[in-house]
């Protein structure tokens, strides 16, 4: 594009600016349907945070039950081999293992759910 074309061409857009008129200030109209679509956000952030808020409690309490049933079949295990019930025995190798491993698997199974249920504020109002 040559220097004359591309003058040219600034001069139509200085023109349709000053054709525009375009005021500094919206309208009345033009605020009100900002403020509409403004509440239908603030609206949407709160039934995210209230969805939000429902599903933590039910997956807080099926990792609750969950770790009531295991905790139960690991009692009843450690319940078995210490009275020999049906001649129920494991060696301590696996019975140390077991115990171990549940006590692990709880305390994560317990981490993840406070983690979930009261994250960092940065990564709540991050979206």
């Amino acid at each position: 594009m040559d220097k004359k074309s591309s003058e040219d061409l600034l001069e139509k857009l200085r023109v349709l600016r000053l054709r525009a008129n375009i005021p500094k200030k919206p309208d009345q109209k033009t605020s009100k349907e900002s403020e509409y679509w403004d509440s239908l956000k603030h609206q949407a952030e709160i039934d995210d945070l209230n969805q939000n808020i429902k599903l933590r409690k039910h997956f807080a309490w099926s990792l609750f039950g969950l770790t009531v049933f295991w905790i139960i079949v690991i009692d009843s295990v450690i319940f078995l081999e210490g009275f020999k019930f049906y001649g129920f025995t494991i060696s301590d190798k696996v019975f140390i293992a077991l115990i171990t491993s549940t006590t692990i698997n709880v305390l994560g199974l317990f981490m993840i759910v406070v983690r979930n249920l009261f994250p960092n504020k940065d990564s709540v109002y991050k979206h």
